[in-house]
């Protein structure tokens, strides 16, 4: 059986024997060698991974096909009742409201307004209370999921918000339908942070496109996708005014909350750049191509391949901003030394990302409290014991035992 044809696929006689010749996948001068059985399974895998990598794009199988249907929204009329869902929602778009999310977020919520005209849009904002609204996010969970689900409810709120503006949303006194309610969504378990001991073995069998990632998304503490696009521009090299030694600052702006940060660079990831050749005039991360990559889930699935490569499993790239976080966490400066590193608003996912090795420092101090107080403990019934015993050489008196 013959192999297929190839468009990447070249063949180069070994070095040490002229008589062998050895295969690779092509791209210009670069050579990545794959098995030498052209016909075997690992020999196709390994070739697909090299193409994927090549086309910016994740393997067939690493990813679970899109198999939901477009919803169809039925015709809605043209004249809507006055203080309707769809009577707000137009009024809502172009409100002070609106006009202060990100992009990302306007982006995110014009399809769940679609999804909340289709299913409400002639009902009142006034006619709906609480129990309505459980019952309405009941019905969009089974549906769609707890966030989705959550995500209406939110947006209702918004909506009895922005006809507080309006005369003719008569409320009456009534409060916000929306207080009070279920949450839908239930927070899966948070991603698993590296252990060291895969943390090691990831960065001395890994090339070097990806290890530059990983230590970027660790030293930074970043989302892949901010990761993917810092720019050598966003650095700032200053000099220290007590050593004149190099300082280098990084300034990200978080695409998901659009928070500005500067980071200062700690001294492995500064002492890398350094030293890293601008293989891409602008992107500081490149893919085998010398391209920068397409997305933060083509370098996601990198990282994940490159570890099934070497029989580890259980750690994603989302887990270096978790390592991260657990890491300065043990430093004993607080959640603003975390928050400082993840960009993170809320207190709340900051103390998230850092409970794992808070639990274990808060219960560590506990056992050891505890442990003095054991001994101490220990001590004064031993100390109790000698001062009830009898002096030395003298009989305490007998008992008669009946």
């Amino acid at each position: 059986m013959k192999s297929k044809k190839r468009k990447y696929l070249a063949r180069k006689r070994d070095h040490n024997d002229p008589n062998i010749f050895r295969v690779y996948f092509r791209v210009g001068k670069i050579y990545i060698r794959l098995p030498d059985d052209e016909l075997s399974p690992e020999f196709e895998l390994a070739y697909e991974d090299q193409l994927a990598t090549l086309e910016g794009r994740a393997l067939p199988n690493l990813r679970k096909p899109n198999t939901r249907k477009p919803r169809e929204l039925p015709n809605t009329p043209a004249v809507f009742p006055i203080a309707s869902i769809s009577w707000l929602i137009p009024r809502y778009l172009v409100s002070d409201m609106w006009k202060g999310y990100k992009p990302g977020t306007q982006k995110n919520y014009r399809p769940a307004l679609d999804l909340l005209r289709a299913e409400l849009g002639e009902v009142l904002i006034t006619d709906l209370d609480c129990e309505r609204v459980d019952h309405y996010t009941a019905m969009i969970a089974r549906k769609f999921g707890g966030a989705v689900a959550d995500q209406q409810k939110a947006l209702i709120s918004n909506l009895w918000e922005e006809g507080k503006d309006h005369a003719q949303v008569k409320r009456n006194g009534k409060a916000n339908p929306t207080i009070d309610t279920k949450v839908r969504y239930r927070r899966v378990k948070k991603t698993k942070a590296w252990a060291p001991e895969a943390h090691e073995q990831f960065l001395a069998t890994a090339r070097s496109t990806l290890t530059l990632a990983a230590d970027v998304l660790y030293f930074t503490g970043q989302r892949g996708g901010d990761a993917t696009k810092l720019k050598w521009s966003d650095l700032e090299i200053v000099a220290d005014e007590e050593t004149g030694e190099p300082i280098w600052w990084l300034r990200i702006v978080q695409e998901k909350t659009g928070t500005e940060l500067w980071h200062r660079l700690p001294d492995p990831l500064a002492k890398r750049l350094a030293k890293e050749p601008h293989i891409s005039p602008d992107y500081i991360l490149t893919n085998v191509w010398k391209r920068k990559w397409a997305s933060a889930s083509v370098l996601s699935h990198a990282i994940t391949r490159h570890f099934r490569k070497i029989g580890v499993t259980g750690f994603t790239m989302h887990g270096l901003r978790s390592s991260a976080a657990r890491d300065v966490a043990s430093l004993g400066l607080g959640r603003d030394s975390v928050k400082s590193i993840t960009g993170h608003v809320s207190d709340r996912l900051a103390d998230d990302y850092a409970s794992d090795f808070d639990q274990r420092r808060v219960n560590n101090q506990m056992v050891e409290a505890w442990n003095d107080d054991l001994r101490r403990k220990g001590r004064d019934k031993a100390q109790a014991a000698a001062q009830a015993m009898p002096p030395e050489g003298r009989r305490g008196k007998l008992r008669v035992v009946r």
